[in-house]
């Protein structure tokens, strides 16, 4: 929880004028790592949120055109294969293509399957039909 600004200057301005950092979190209420903190900051009446500050991060750091193009020249290659000829990890991949929507090579793998098997059962189907007339017609 944040502690007021006015607790804070009360606080740095105990520690200034010669007050121990442990007596000043015992006197204040606030903890020792607190006091530190505030006296090491900048500008210790603002607050930061925790995490990196300043770092400027590229949006990709892949080629995903390059990507794009890998996968439409070898659709069935596997993720570890993709990595090593990017040099990127196995997650930043799977990470690529799942923004790309292209998802699993499994599961597009059972799709041409059912669609495949979808096919020949309707082919069989036709079949039976036209076989079920030629022998009621008989």
């Amino acid at each position: 929880m944040r502690c007021s600004i006015d607790l804070r200057k009360r606080v740095l301005a105990f520690v200034q004028s010669g007050g121990s950092k442990a007596e000043a979190a015992r006197r204040f209420g606030v903890s020792v790592q607190s006091v530190s903190n505030w006296l090491k900051a900048d500008d210790p009446m603002t607050y930061h949120k925790p995490g990196p500050r300043g770092q400027v991060r590229s949006k990709h750091k892949m080629d995903w055109v390059a990507l794009r193009a890998h996968v439409e020249a070898y659709p069935n290659a596997l993720l570890k294969q993709r990595a090593a000829v990017f040099n990127v990890s196995v997650n930043s991949i799977w990470y690529a293509l799942h923004q790309m929507e292209k998802g699993r090579r499994k599961a597009r793998l059972m799709k041409e399957v059912e669609e495949g098997a979808r096919y020949t059962l309707s082919q069989r189907r036709e079949t039976d039909a036209v076989a079920l007339v030629a022998s009621s017609a008989a």
